[in-house]
C-alpha cells in the first residue's frame, strides 16, 4: 500500500469516528421518534397514511459508480472528491511532483431514499483502490518499437540529447550547426555531419505512474535494444560453450536456435549458426572527411639485355615513390568504423619508375677444348715437373696487372671453397671430358653449379694455403688424368 493509501485510510477512519460521534449527540427524542418511525413503516401500508409519515427522514443520497460499477452510497458527493483530489495530490507527491490524473470515471446517480444506508469513509477507501491513477507522459518510439516512457517532453529531448553526447560533445554538435569546421577527435579528420539512424517519435499518453522511467533508465535501454536474431561464422577453435557466452546464451539456449546441433556436435569452420544479440534502438551516425599525404608506389620496368648473363640483373634507374594527397569519407556508427573509401586523389609528386636489366646471355656450359689464360697477364714463375724433390703438377702465374682469376673455358663450377694446401679453389668441369683448377685465391667469386662462360671473372689471386707468395697455382686434367696446361693454353 502507498504512502498516499495509508493517510488516505487513516483520514477516512477519523472522518467515519467523527461521524459516529456525531450520531451520538443526536436527542434521545429524535433517536425515539426514528424508532417508532421504523415499527411503523413495520405496520400494513393500508394502514399507514401520507400524513403519518415525517417528509424530513428522506434524504438525497447519491450512489457512486466507478466505470458504471456501483462502489457504494455517500451522503456528500463534494467531500468524497475533495478526499479523491488529496489522495491524488499527495500521491504526485509520493512520485516527485508528476502530473497524475483520475483515468477512471466517476459518477455519482443522485436518489431520494427513506433512512438510507451510507458510509462516506467506506466509499472512500473503495475508491482508493479502485481508480485508476495515471500520469501524463511522453511516450519514445524509435521504429515502431516502444523504449520507454520519459516524465516530459523535456526529459525525452534531454535523453536523446544525453546519447549524442555519449559519442559527440555538444561543443562539437553546436559548432556544427553554426557551419563551422569540427575536426574529430583524432585531430585529423573533418566532421561532415552527425544524424540519428531512425526518427524519434514523441507522443502524449496517460500511464500508470511506475511505467515512468528516470532518464538514465532509458539512456541504458536506448543503447540495449531488443534482441533480435543473428548469424555467427564459425571460425578455427570455436566450441558452443565460448559462442555461447560471448552472445550471453547457456549452450542449451543456442542449441534450441540451431535444432540441428547437439553438445556432441563437432562445428565446422565456416558453418552458420543462429543466434540473438542485442541490436541498440538507436544509432548516431557520423559522417567524416580526412585528407592525408600519402607515399605512391613506383613500378618496376624490367628490360632484358644481351649484353648480362641470363640470371644477371643490373639496375639502371633507381626506384623513388611519389606523394598524393587521398581523400578518405569515413562513417561512423556509435563511434566505431563501419565504412571508409576513398573519394579523390591528388597527386603532388610523381613517383620514379626503377628501370632494371635482364640478362639474356646463355652461356655454353660446354668448353671449346681451347683453354684461355687463367690470370689477366703475369709470368709463369714456375712450370709443371720436378721441383724441390717433389713433382710440381700444373704452372705457377705471378705479377699480372690485376688479381683477378678468370675462367679458362666455358663449364660448370663442382668445388669452390677451402682445400688444405691448395688454399682456396676452384674446379671447373668444362663438360668435355677436361677439368682445371684455381689454387690459392684470396676469395671466390663464383659458386658450385653455377656456369661460367670463357675469360669470366671467378675469384682474385692470393696466397692461401702453402704458399710462399701471390700467385696463381693452375691444373689441367683430361679424362681425369693430369696434363701439362702448357700443351692447351693459347
Amino acid at each position: 500500500m502507498s504512502a498516499a493509501k495509508k493517510r488516505l485510510h487513516k483520514i477516512t477512519r477519523e472522518k467515519l469516528k467523527s461521524t459516529h460521534k456525531q450520531i451520538k449527540r443526536i436527542p434521545k427524542a429524535a433517536c425515539a421518534f426514528m424508532i417508532a418511525a421504523s415499527i411503523f413503516t413495520a405496520a400494513p401500508s393500508s394502514q399507514v397514511s401520507a400524513a403519518s409519515l415525517d417528509i424530513s427522514i428522506i434524504q438525497t443520497v447519491y450512489e457512486v459508480q466507478v466505470n458504471g460499477e456501483p462502489v457504494g452510497t455517500v451522503t456528500d458527493k463534494h467531500e468524497v472528491l475533495q478526499q479523491v483530489y488529496d489522495y491524488v495530490a499527495e500521491m504526485a507527491e509520493d512520485y516527485n511532483g508528476m502530473q497524475l490524473t483520475i483515468g477512471s470515471n466517476i459518477e455519482f446517480v443522485p436518489k431520494k431514499e427513506f433512512m438510507p444506508q451510507y458510509d462516506n469513509a467506506e466509499v472512500v477507501e473503495k475508491l482508493s483502490d479502485m481508480l485508476a491513477i495515471k500520469a501524463e507522459a511522453i511516450k519514445i518510439v524509435i521504429a515502431d518499437k516502444t523504449v520507454g516512457y520519459a516524465k516530459d517532453e523535456a526529459s525525452a529531448q534531454a535523453i536523446i540529447e544525453q546519447f549524442k553526447a555519449q559519442y559527440v560533445s555538444e561543443e562539437v554538435m553546436q559548432a556544427l550547426e553554426q557551419g563551422e569546421e569540427v575536426k574529430a577527435a583524432d585531430g585529423e579528420s573533418v566532421i561532415q555531419s552527425v544524424d540519428l539512424s531512425a526518427e524519434v517519435n514523441l507522443t502524449q499518453e496517460e500511464v500508470l505512474p511506475d511505467q515512468i522511467l528516470p532518464n538514465d533508465k532509458i539512456l541504458t535501454l536506448l543503447n540495449k535494444g531488443t534482441l533480435e536474431e543473428k548469424k555467427y561464422m564459425v571460425k578455427e577453435g570455436d566450441v558452443l560453450g565460448e559462442i555461447a557466452v560471448q552472445y550471453d546464451l547457456s549452450v542449451d539456449d543456442l542449441i534450441a536456435l540451431n535444432p540441428s546441433l547437439s553438445e556432441e556436435s563437432y562445428l565446422q569452420i565456416d558453418q552458420e549458426l543462429a543466434v540473438t544479440a542485442y541490436e541498440p534502438f538507436l544509432k548516431l551516425i557520423v559522417q567524416e572527411a580526412l585528407k592525408k599525404e600519402e607515399a605512391m608506389p613506383y613500378e618496376t620496368e624490367i628490360q632484358t639485355t644481351e649484353d648480362l648473363l641470363k640470371g644477371e640483373t643490373k639496375v639502371v634507374q633507381e626506384g623513388k615513390e611519389g606523394l598524393q594527397e587521398v581523400t578518405y569519407q569515413i562513417m561512423k556508427e556509435n563511434g566505431q568504423i563501419i565504412k571508409r573509401g576513398v573519394t579523390n586523389k591528388q597527386v603532388i609528386e610523381e613517383p620514379t619508375t626503377k628501370i632494371v636489366l635482364k640478362g639474356t646471355k646463355v652461356i655454353p656450359s660446354r668448353g671449346t677444348g681451347s683453354l684461355g689464360w687463367p690470370a689477366d697477364g703475369g709470368v709463369i714463375t714456375s712450370h709443371q715437373g720436378m721441383r724441390w724433390g717433389a713433382f710440381h703438377k700444373g704452372i705457377d702465374i705471378a705479377g699480372p696487372r690485376t688479381r683477378s682469376i678468370l675462367a679458362a673455358d666455358n663449364g660448370t663450377i663442382v668445388s669452390a671453397g677451402s682445400n688444405g694446401g691448395y688454399g682456396n679453389q676452384i674446379v671447373i668441369n668444362h663438360n668435355n671430358g677436361m677439368r682445371t683448377s684455381y689454387s690459392h685465391l684470396a676469395s671466390i667469386n663464383v659458386s658450385v653449379g653455377q656456369v661460367v662462360s670463357k675469360g669470366q671473372s671467378i675469384g682474385v689471386m692470393g696466397s692461401t694455403g702453402d704458399s710462399t707468395g701471390v700467385h696463381l697455382h693452375f691444373e689441367v686434367y683430361k679424362s681425369g688424368e693430369l696434363q701439362n696446361p702448357m700443351d692447351y693454353l693459347k
